[in-house]
């Protein structure tokens, strides 16, 4: 537990830029699964809306 407080409190040098590269690489993989999730629901709406509008209803 003292081993953690003191690595997230300790700012020198490589302590520091490890943890920007870390945070750097997670944003970019939560833009990326963003990305990813917005284009398949996106194409996933457009193919829905495209089978509803084929179905024919009876009176």
């Amino acid at each position: 537990m003292r081993r953690r407080a003191r690595f997230l409190f300790k700012d020198d040098g490589a302590v520091t830029v490890d943890f920007i590269i870390l945070t750097a690489v997670l944003v970019g993989l939560g833009g990326t699964v963003l990305w990813i999730l917005n284009n398949s629901t996106s194409n996933l709406a457009t193919l829905l809306a495209e089978r509803i509008a084929e179905i024919e209803f009876k009176d």
